[in-house]
């Protein structure tokens, strides 16, 4: 065999760097330990840009900076820079330009900023950005519109905002968690779209999620939970529909469900609990459908429901539980009983009027006490005999509700007009406030009645003839 001519060999010197450069090397990964490993890596493999699978960074301390590793621009697996305690920035990442998998930032002790990955465009899997105590921005993921898996953003102290993270839509779950210096959730808002959950608990300082007044599709769960400072949910009015369980819970300052007035449906559970402030549903009028079970648990403050007036069908067990000073159920009235599994009316020791149709219904249909538990409200609601009497005492069944509106607006601030109808010569207008008290009444059908000295709440207008009684509930904002 002839040995190869000289410049075959030089041809195939020149040659065989550039056909190596323009493959992927290693394809199992690659594991980054300590510094000396980071500074060497351009020595021994130059022309090593394309990483073909996932890239590890695990020094503890040994790892002061990247600067090795400037030259890879492209990762086909996962980048993950997790418990590292010396590495103040993402220095040497500045030429990466596409992550083919999952990108996880994970308990670095002394990481700032990652403003370095500001050239990245593309995450082809998830975000994990979790306890990094010293991270006070997200600079750097700005080019980052798509995320394909969950974005989650957990035990960040010094983050106060979102700033640098800016995405359009989220194919996953969108998790923000105990990062207590987080006071709002600016630059979310291009945000339209979450494919999973979304979750938002346990951030301290949170006071405001307004930024996500673009949202418009939620794939799963809705959870609120234990954001102290949190004082409304102003933001999510573009969510009318919540496919799995929305949850409302441990939160200090909020006061009404204003920003979920468009939510008409739950393809689950409602479950409202522990919130310190929360006086009214009064932002649910929208609201005709629950999947599964509803619960109102431990809000001290709560006293109305009544804009649950629209809800017609639920899918399992309604529970009304430890609200201190609610006194009525007022707003169940439209609620199908038949939808209704099982009733829990327990330790609400204001709770006296509880003879609304659906629950009237209810224990007509049902006998067996494996059907309810109702103990410990006031006289009038502490047992399933009392609340059957008052249901007889009133005749439930001896009016219609109206199925033309009565009176417009509805809800309304104050002056309410009424529609003409063919009423009969003796017809008169009854107006009833929520606790049943006679708060207006005028002979013959007037064209406007001035409401704006009554306080906020549900109205029951009722005109009756000496043939006809016609009710309608009215909400007075």
């Amino acid at each position: 065999m002839k040995p190869l001519p000289l410049f075959l060999w030089l041809l195939t010197g020149l040659l065989l760097p550039l056909a190596l450069a323009g493959q992927p090397c290693f394809p199992n990964g690659i594991v980054f330990s300590n510094q000396a490993e980071i500074d060497s890596f351009p020595i021994h493999y130059p022309h090593c840009h394309h990483i073909g699978g996932d890239v590890r960074i695990y020094g503890a301390g040994s790892i002061r900076n990247l600067l090795g590793v400037s030259i890879i621009d492209t990762i086909d697996g996962s980048l993950d820079i997790s418990g590292n305690d010396s590495i103040l920035q993402l220095g040497g990442l500045q030429n990466l330009k596409f992550i083919g998998n999952n990108l996880y930032i994970f308990d670095n002790g002394q990481l700032e900023a990652v403003n370095a990955l500001s050239g990245l465009v593309h995450i082809g899997g998830l975000v994990h950005i979790q306890s990094n105590p010293q991270l006070s921005s997200l600079n750097g993921l700005n080019a980052i519109k798509y995320i394909p898996g969950d974005l989650v953003i957990l035990e960040n102290d010094l983050l106060q905002d979102l700033s640098g993270m800016a995405p359009d839509s989220i194919g996953g779950t969108l998790l923000i968690g105990e990062n207590h210096g987080l006071r709002s959730l600016d630059s979310l808002q291009c945000l339209q779209g979450v494919g999973g959950d979304l979750e938002v608990y346990f951030n301290a300082q949170l006071q405001t999620i307004s930024a996500l007044t673009n949202l418009k599709r939620i794939g799963r769960n809705l959870t609120i939970s234990g954001n102290h400072n949190l004082t409304s949910l102003l933001g999510l009015e573009g969510i009318d529909y919540v496919p799995g369980h929305f949850l409302l819970g441990r939160s200090r300052c909020v006061k009404d469900l204003h920003g979920m007035q468009n939510l008409g449906m739950i393809g689950q559970s409602l479950f409202i609990s522990d919130n310190d402030s929360l006086e009214n549903l009064h932002h649910l009028l929208g609201l005709r459908s629950v999947g599964t079970f509803i619960s109102l648990q431990s809000n001290p403050l709560l006293a109305d429901i009544t804009g649950l007036m629209n809800l017609k069908t639920m899918g399992g067990m309604l529970e009304i539980r430890d609200n201190q000073v609610l006194t009525h159920l007022s707003g169940l009235d439209s609620l199908d009983y038949a939808s209704i599994s099982r009733i829990n009316l327990e330790e609400n020791p204001a709770l006296s009027y509880c003879e609304v149709r659906s629950i009237c219904d209810f224990l007509d249909h049902h006998h067996h006490p494996s059907y309810f538990s109702i103990e410990n409200n006031a006289l009038g609601c502490s047992s399933e005999s009392e609340i059957k009497s008052a249901c007889d005492a009133i005749g439930i069944s001896e009016y219609i509700w109206a199925d033309q509106a009565i009176a417009f607006p509805n809800p309304s601030s104050g002056l309410i007009h009424f529609q003409p109808g063919d009423y009969a010569k003796d017809a008169r207008v009854m107006i009833f406030d929520a606790y049943g008290r006679l708060v207006h009444a005028t002979k013959g059908i007037p064209m406007s009645l001035d409401l704006s000295a009554n306080a906020e709440g549900m109205f029951i207008i009722e005109i009756r003839s000496a043939d006809r009684m016609v009710r309608e509930r009215l909400i007075k904002l």
